[in-house]
């Protein structure tokens, strides 16, 4: 069973076990308590690399719950990245390189002494909480599942390369049948995805790699709202910060092929325009081309530089 949700009681302590103000505890007595390196927060964090206003914690049903507050980095709640969480006891909350351990008075690890402690909650600071050790974290059924998943994934690609590999003959690919390939990108998205797996399993899960998902994240936003110049400026950050983002890698060269899609299709569409003397709406899907390339020098982006010239000579000349 995973641990009981954390409620509003004199135990329910924040420790930060973590960063540059480790030692330091607090006590949550309900209300909203924002946390970041602003002054004007209810915890300040020494951490560069925690936002001005990072993270909030508030009281939803007489249980805590901590959420982004306009980061847009969010957090990682026991190793997973998050947006918002609901508090249990013995989770380990990450923002920047500081790490707070939640749940009753600590009992194994000594922490700071009264003078650098402080208190939370939704009024002014308060007295520190005494707390002297941290507990254990209790084991978490979601770790067995987790496990579970993995093994799965690997069972998978191990069985996909054995049967692939079997027989002396093997079948040409059908790259005409659209069914047959959709089948054969859903198969290398599950293999890219357990490799995914792997490296984090592996220890690779370092800062930079954290930093680049969340670019690659943002890229996949992006994708979904066909946004695809701005997806592949994220799914490429996200790669210069982590080169082996696999995710990041294959989302990049789909985002490119939308976006060259959009383009041959504004550009044809303005030619059709154009042969038929519709000027004005052949101009409009120009514009389009050269918003769309961002490449001036790319051959599209000439065409349509062109027509455009064309048009204003024609446009001058019937005046």
């Amino acid at each position: 069973m995973s641990a009981p949700a954390l409620r509003i009681s004199p135990d329910s302590i924040l420790n930060i076990v973590e960063g540059p103000n480790r030692g330091a505890s607090y006590r949550l007595k309900g209300g909203t308590v924002r946390i970041g390196r602003s002054q004007e927060n209810d915890i300040v964090l020494d951490d560069s690399k925690v936002s001005r206003g990072h993270v909030l914690i508030e009281v939803k049903a007489g249980e805590f719950w901590i959420k982004d507050s306009g980061s847009k980095k969010g957090f990682f709640a026991n190793g997973q990245h998050s947006l918002e969480h609901k508090l249990h006891l013995g989770d380990r909350i990450q923002i920047g390189d500081t790490v707070f351990l939640f749940g009753p008075k600590p009992t194994a690890l000594k922490l700071a002494s009264p003078s650098t402690t402080a208190m939370a909650s939704a009024a002014p600071r308060m007295n520190p909480a005494p707390t002297t050790q941290v507990p254990p974290r209790p084991p978490e059924k979601r770790q067995f599942i987790f496990l579970f998943f993995i093994f799965g994934a690997i069972f998978f690609v191990l069985a996909f390369f054995i049967s692939g590999s079997s027989g002396t003959k093997k079948k040409a690919f059908p790259v005409n049948d659209e069914r047959v390939i959709e089948e054969h990108v859903e198969n290398i998205d599950k293999m890219n995805e357990a490799a995914q797996l792997e490296i984090i399993k592996k220890g690779k899960n370092t800062v930079q790699y954290n930093e680049a998902q969340s670019f690659y994240l943002q890229g996949f936003r992006e994708f979904r709202e066909s946004n695809f110049s701005r997806a592949i400026y994220n799914f490429e950050t996200a790669l210069t910060l982590y080169p082996e983002h696999l995710l990041a890698k294959r989302y990049v060269s789909r985002a490119k092929l939308k976006l060259n899609q959009e383009i041959t299709a504004a550009l044809e569409r303005g030619e059709r325009n154009f042969q038929a003397k519709r000027y004005k709406q052949a101009y409009g899907e120009y514009k389009a081309v050269l918003n769309l390339s961002g490449d001036i020098k790319s051959k599209n982006a000439q065409l349509a530089l062109k027509r455009i010239e064309a048009i204003n000579l024609i446009m001058m000349n019937s005046r």
